[in-house]
């Protein structure tokens, strides 16, 4: 019972954040939260909620408390500084130079800016 609440109340967070010319019926919204827990119930147990969560962490992503995302770069800092003032210099572009160094082209510019070194 707690599953379908759960559910209803998504379906409804979901349907008031769209803007529909008609809002949905109560029922329909209903049948929606319903299926949605019925789905969930029938495809997700506790362990298997657990080994997902597990492979969506192993894949990597944003690191707590370490700094920002790892970077694919071997390069430390400075190093990584001065490649890519050289590589700017010869008139690549950030995309370019944060594909080569395994960096986001965010970061490029940053490093350019000066706000990272």
């Amino acid at each position: 019972m707690k599953l379908l609440q759960n559910a209803q109340r998504l379906v409804g967070v979901v349907h008031n954040k769209k803007t529909f010319k008609e809002p949905l019926p109560q029922s329909e919204i209903k049948a929606t939260a319903k299926s949605v827990a019925r789905w969930t119930h029938k495809n997700f147990s506790a362990a298997g909620f657990s080994e997902w969560q597990a492979k969506q962490g192993a894949k990597g992503g944003k690191v707590s408390k370490g700094g920002g995302r790892p970077s694919n770069s071997k390069l430390d800092k400075k190093e990584l500084s001065k490649a890519i003032i050289n590589l700017k210099a010869q008139s690549y572009s950030n995309r370019d130079i944060a594909q080569d160094l395994g960096i986001s082209a965010s970061t490029v510019s940053l490093y350019l800016k000066g706000k990272l070194e």
